[in-house]
């Protein structure tokens, strides 16, 4: 369950496994199999002035409740470089990735392999929008997160040489401190998407 732990040893036990001197205050906290958030519990510290560990006392926090802020946060951002794609605003879609983002596309067609950086990733959006002479979109079903993994259900629609095409597909994004840094496209028929592109 979320947020919780346990302390299964007396604090005195604690102030000898961490050689903390005996003439430290000693916080009265009972052991507990089942403590929960806000509950107190011994954090050991250093004294650096002092020179020796401390044993201070910190209210259990919810570590969930930041995983979920985190989670909300990046699959906003993707969203939003998923709108700004539609409205071809291809800078603000940059401003969610990381200068060294990797991307990669499987397959053996023209828009296949792996590229770096805002450059490489620039140069297959104008691959894709040349194939497709614009005729490219992307609609997005649903944005899954789990802190810095955002899964995205997609279906990329596309047409070429006068056939129109709709590939489902998940997109795969991993992110730190608020940019994208990996994606993975993962296609439903690898197969016929690589014989409409090539």
């Amino acid at each position: 369950m979320c947020g919780r732990a346990r302390l299964s040893s007396d604090v005195s036990e604690i102030k000898l496994v961490f050689s903390i001197p005996p003439d430290r205050a000693t916080p009265n906290i009972a052991p507990s199999w089942n403590v929960v958030p806000t509950d107190p519990l011994p954090v050991v510290g250093d004294d650096t002035r002092a020179g020796e560990r401390s044993l201070d006392v910190m209210r259990w926090a919810i570590p969930c409740a930041g995983r979920r802020m985190m989670s909300e946060a990046n699959s906003a951002i993707i969203r939003k470089a998923y709108e700004d794609f539609a409205r071809g605003n291809i800078p603000a879609v940059f401003a969610a990735f990381d200068a060294a983002i990797t991307w990669h596309v499987p397959g053996h067609s023209p828009l296949s392999g792996d590229f770096k950086g805002h450059d490489q990733i620039g140069d297959f959006f104008q691959r894709t929008m040349g194939l497709s002479a614009g005729a490219f979109s992307i609609n997005v079903h649903n944005i899954l997160a789990d802190g810095d993994l955002v899964v995205a259900l997609v279906t990329v629609n596309a047409r070429r040489e006068g056939i129109s095409e709709s590939f489902p597909e998940v997109h795969v994004w991993r992110m730190k401190n608020g940019k994208a840094i990996e994606f993975r496209e993962y296609q439903g028929d690898e197969q016929r998407e690589d014989r409409f592109w090539s």
